[in-house]
């Protein structure tokens, strides 16, 4: 069986019913200590490093983030392992 992995930051292959931003949000409480304003945040068209760093404006600078980023990537891919599940993840409407 040939399998098929999508990378989808913005929402265009994938539904995934908040699974991407609770992932995101605990993430970013375990690596970071705050997940800022993530309820309101829209996520649309924007890599995970402008997400956070617009999440976490005033707080940590572009470098700081940056140097942690390995960890906060290897932490969101952990907990979209434990969750996805949970949501009702689906192909966008022709997408496929």
């Amino acid at each position: 069986m040939t399998k098929l992995i999508l990378f989808d930051i913005d929402g265009t292959l994938l539904l995934t019913k908040g699974a991407g931003r609770e992932s995101t949000r605990r993430a970013m409480t375990e690596v970071f200590g705050t997940a800022g304003a993530i309820d309101t945040h829209h996520f649309s068209g924007k890599t995970d490093w402008q997400t956070l760093d617009e999440l976490l404006e005033g707080q940590y600078t572009r470098e700081a983030i940056g140097a942690i980023l390995p960890s906060y990537n290897e932490t969101v891919g952990r907990h979209i392992s434990e969750i996805i599940s949970d949501f009702a993840v689906a192909p966008t409407p022709g997408a496929l």
